[in-house]
């Protein structure tokens, strides 16, 4: 099963591959009641020589967070101007993104 995190607030949605939603569910709750400040690096692809993209999610401020166990399809991502960012869940609840797809948010 998968997870997937977005917000309207947000300009993209992350994608828990093979991950229990429940446990997702839990650590957003954590990120939200320790009012943590995410900081998440894209990397750019080997032939851009720019910086990695930068997206700062301070959890606290986010009114409403989805969490479901499917990605909306690419049509509806590209519609909503979402990047859907694939990401893996750490031991410890942190998180680390192996890949994005769509356009990088403006």
């Amino acid at each position: 099963m998968s997870a997937y995190v977005s917000s309207p607030e947000l300009t993209f949605g992350f994608l828990f591959a093979l991950e229990d939603p429940e446990r997702i569910a839990e650590v957003v709750r954590t990120l939200i009641v320790r009012k943590t400040v995410s900081v998440f690096r894209l990397a750019r692809l080997s032939d851009d020589d720019g910086p990695p993209e930068r997206y700062v999610v301070n959890w606290a401020t986010i009114p409403q967070i989805n969490i479901t166990t499917a990605a909306p399809e690419a049509d509806e991502l590209r519609a909503n101007g979402t990047m859907l960012v694939n990401a893996f869940l750490g031991e410890d609840g942190e998180v680390s993104l192996y890949s994005a797809h769509g356009e990088t948010p403006a």
